[in-house]
């Protein structure tokens, strides 16, 4: 099992692991401007003073890397009407005292590899009138405090591992009927032996 996070470690985190923080926020709290329509890649990266990320309804997308590595961030808020539409990829890999995440509603696809490595993220939230259809290769893999998380009736795809790593995760529900599983999806995880997992954890709508 190490070997096997060490090796996710190196493909998740892969060559930005290693950039260096341009913005380092000096007292960790950080607003992002009303006028901005995205954040872009690599914005915050290694920012590891941030504690607190305000994302108002303007931005549309959060780019790939954005805050990779931010071993401090606890809170990302998003502002009321949110209108974000992707999370890119590794935007939030390797945040690891982020505990808590409430996905807007107009988000559509969460990017490879997303939220890899949040190792305190318990709590995700996905409201009923969620647009999400994709969840991205890693995205959820190596959230090692994760034991349960409702997806969205709008989801089609999960992908690859998304949840492989996620040595808690043991309650799934699923309300869409059309989704599909992606290779090694929930590897790792307290559901990887159970058989037809799509339907075991299937709930009508």
């Amino acid at each position: 099992m190490a070997l096997l996070a060490l090796l996710l470690l190196i493909f998740l985190f892969g060559r930005g692991a290693h950039a260096k923080c341009a913005i380092e926020p000096a007292d960790g709290y950080v607003t992002i401007p009303n006028d901005d329509k995205s954040i872009a890649n690599n914005a915050f990266q290694q920012c590891t003073n941030l504690k607190s990320i305000t994302i108002p309804a303007t931005v549309k997308s959060i780019g790939q890397y954005a805050f990779q590595g931010c071993t401090s961030l606890e809170i990302v808020t998003f502002i009321d009407a949110a209108g974000l539409e992707t999370i890119g990829r590794n935007a939030f890999a390797g945040c690891d005292n982020l505990t808590t995440l409430s996905i807007p509603n107009t988000v559509t696809s969460i990017g490879q590899s997303a939220f890899s490595g949040c190792s305190s993220l318990e709590n995700i939230h996905f409201n009923v009138d969620s647009a999400v259809t994709s969840i991205g290769d890693n995205a959820f893999a190596l959230c090692t405090a994760l034991t349960t998380l409702k997806l969205p009736s709008t989801l089609t795809s999960i992908g690859d591992g998304a949840f492989n790593g996620a040595i808690k995760l043991r309650h799934l529900v699923i309300s869409s009927s059309t989704f599909t599983f992606g290779k090694d999806s929930l590897n790792g995880t307290k559901l990887e032996d159970q058989p037809n997992v799509s339907r075991l954890f299937l709930q009508p709508q």
